[in-house]
């Protein structure tokens, strides 16, 4: 009995010390890179999805993809290839852990603004409003004629809004879909 006691002391502090250890690593990753991990509610994204329209054997982007849920949900759309960017080395490895079995999803640990977007039919974006100025003069200069963006909750400075699509009534959250 006592050893029974032992070792499940032994299990939680163990249990106890990685949950810390996860949340020091994001803490000192968010002092480095300046921008959280936050993955968009699966509620959110069940509307988008219902809400847009991606051609089959299109390209798309999911810039600060965190852990890859949109690029797994727009394989349904039947894409060429998925394609997600994530600066956070812990986003990257959960993203690689949750996508693994893809064929289509192709995760990169690199910053977004230094990746060329022109390949792009359709690019998701789920980002600090403090980005959306730099983000749109990015996208006006690279994206192809047609290429499709969807921003969440921060739209972006300038464009027109093709599509709004309502997330939460209550706080007034929106989703924008813009085509170049």
């Amino acid at each position: 009995m006592v050893y029974l006691v032992l070792i499940i002391g032994s299990i939680l502090i163990i249990l106890v010390s990685i949950a810390l250890a996860v949340v020091i690593i994001n803490l000192l990753l968010l002092l480095l890179i300046r921008v959280p991990y936050v993955n968009t509610p699966p509620s959110y994204l069940k509307k988008i999805i219902a809400g847009i329209e991606i051609s089959r054997g299109a390209i798309i982007y999911d810039l600060g993809c965190g852990s890859g849920d949109f690029l797994r949900l727009a394989e349904r759309f039947e894409p060429f290839r998925c394609i997600g960017l994530e600066i956070s080395p812990w986003a990257y490895f959960i993203a690689i852990l949750k996508n693994w079995r893809s064929k289509k999803i192709m995760i990169k640990l690199k910053d977004f603004f230094k990746e060329d977007l022109s390949d792009a039919d359709f690019v998701y974006v789920y980002l600090l409003p403090r980005l959306m100025n730099r983000l749109a003069e990015k996208l006006k200069k690279e994206l192809k004629p047609r290429a499709q963006i969807v921003t969440v909750g921060s739209a972006l400075p300038g464009w027109e809004v093709k599509k709004k699509i309502i997330l939460d009534k209550k706080v007034n959250y929106n989703a924008y879909l813009y085509q170049i």
